[in-house]
């Protein structure tokens, strides 16, 4: 204490240090108003929306699309550039307490469980095409539509129509003893058929007729109920006895048959790089394999049947599927079998297929509610956000399919109608690259890579075989 009564202490030096009380915050040019209304209402809550409960936009029989991500992408704009014009600042405070405080956009930074190219504003339109199809089977069991390189194929009442575009007339393959699964190769050059008797039928799409036959099951009291194509043109069928059987189309090869589930196989589907093979059935399971050894890995117990599954386009060990009745999505890692997340969408829905797009990375999904009968497709960049959707089919919409380089979108619904949608709209410009393939070749694979057990080849001491001839005429005249 100085002579004057002070404890020396640095009173400006103190307020530099410590502008205020930590418990009273800065008052001073501060809208209570904003600060409560940007605490209580998430401006960026439109992203994460429920679209069963938007009756009042839910599309009329006249068939009108409506894109509600593009609405709510709207409002979310204008709302963005309010906020600009009144100078609001995000923030998920009320009051201050500091005077560096920094917003940090809690609210828009994205839990990305998988890699994804996401597209900052909703893109897709009306659809570019609608074709009038015959009823699809719904069933589990069945495959009855796929899309090829330049074709699109549907098995209906044991017949098969192409259709092959929009200057080509719809044509039917003259063949007998159809059973509902089909499915085209790469490069849409040969297409697997599901015939009677436990038979797999390949037709050359050049000719229209079956170049390789071969039954699935000896007993031939089956039915091939799911077909995937590796590279190589290596085929995989799945069977109503649980068994899968793979064969070489090209050198007509087959290699073997294996018990994979206790029950009808559902599907079966690759890995991008086709090192893993997934399988569900109807007993319940899906179980995971190593390609082309077909080493059992594990196994995921759901309490019904699965068929909506997926791989990531280029991520290999993220794996996608629904697993309840409820409209849930679970993501798994197959490399160290862990389920990483899980949401639930709607509890009164259920999910029918899902798919990735091999250029985006984004998640297309086909909900379907059951108490009012109303399906739509969410095109989802993760678990929290919706970027974009379709809302057009009337009744469930069980088929979801891409073109050879998924720019567009095929939606098939029990309405009997198939729509083809742009699937990023008009800007061509934005469309992200494929990823490259790193399966390297399936028939080097199948044999095994034994470099070190092959043989040597000893060296060829003989030489140039006409110049040995000549030095011995040589030889022989100098004689």
């Amino acid at each position: 204490m100085d002579n004057n009564g002070n404890f020396g202490l640095n009173v400006s030096k103190l307020k530099r240090q410590f502008a205020g009380d930590r418990f009273i915050p800065h008052r001073a040019k501060e809208n209570f108003e904003n600060a409560y209304y940007l605490f209580t209402i998430d401006v960026f809550e439109m992203d994460t929306i429920d679209v069963f409960e938007m009756d009042d936009i839910w599309p009329p029989k006249s068939r009108v699309h409506v894109n509600y991500a593009r609405k709510f992408f709207t409002r979310k704009c204008y709302a963005e550039r309010l906020m600009g014009l009144f100078e609001i600042k995000p923030r998920n405070k009320i009051l201050n307490f500091s005077e560096n405080t920094s917003f940090e956009e809690e609210n828009m930074n994205e839990f990305k469980v998988w890699p994804v190219i996401k597209r900052k504003l909703p893109l897709i339109k009306h659809p570019e095409m609608i074709l009038d199809t015959p009823a699809l089977n719904t069933n589990l069991h069945h495959n009855v539509i796929d899309w090829g390189k330049k074709r699109i194929a549907v098995a209906h009442n044991g017949q098969i129509f192409i259709w092959c575009g929009e200057k080509e007339k719809s044509t039917s393959l003259n063949l007998k003893g159809v059973k509902g699964c089909l499915k085209f190769n790469k490069d849409g050059s040969k297409l697997a058929v599901a015939l009677k008797h436990s038979q797999i039928g390949v037709v050359d799409m050049k000719t229209n007729k079956i170049c390789y036959k071969t039954p699935c099951c000896p007993e031939k009291h089956c039915c091939v109920t799911s077909f995937i194509w590796a590279n190589d043109n290596i085929l995989i069928a799945g069977c109503t006895n649980g068994k899968l059987s793979y064969c070489h189309t090209t050198n007509r090869i087959k290699w073997m048959l294996h018990s994979a589930h206790k029950a009808g196989i559902i599907r079966i589907n690759l890995s991008c790089n086709e090192n893993y093979l997934a399988t569900s059935g109807l007993d319940n399971v899906i179980n995971f394999w190593s390609f082309p050894q077909f080493d059992y890995l594990c196994t995921i117990v759901s309490k019904f049947p699965v068929k909506a599954f997926t791989w990531h386009p280029w991520e290999e060990p993220i794996f996608v599927c629904s697993l309840d009745e409820t409209a849930s999505i679970s993501v798994w890692n197959i490399r160290c079998f862990k389920e990483m997340c899980k949401t639930v969408i709607c509890n009164d829905a259920s999910i029918d297929c899902m798919t990735f797009n091999r250029r985006s990375g984004e998640l297309v999904v086909s909900f379907y509610k059951l108490s009012s009968s109303k399906s739509f497709i969410a095109i989802i960049p993760n678990l929290s956000i919706l970027s974009d959707g379709i809302i057009w089919h009337i009744g469930r919409v069980p088929y979801v399919l891409w073109n050879h380089d998924s720019t567009k979108l095929l939606t098939a619904g029990s309405d009997e109608y198939v729509c083809i949608w742009n699937f990023f709209g008009n800007q061509k410009e934005s469309i992200p690259k494929l990823k490259s393939n790193k399966s390297g070749d399936l028939f080097k694979r199948i044999l095994g890579n034994q470099k070190e057990s092959i043989p040597k080849l000893k060296s060829n001491k003989s030489g140039d075989l006409f110049k040995r001839i000549l030095n011995d005429l040589t030889h022989f005249i100098q004689k």
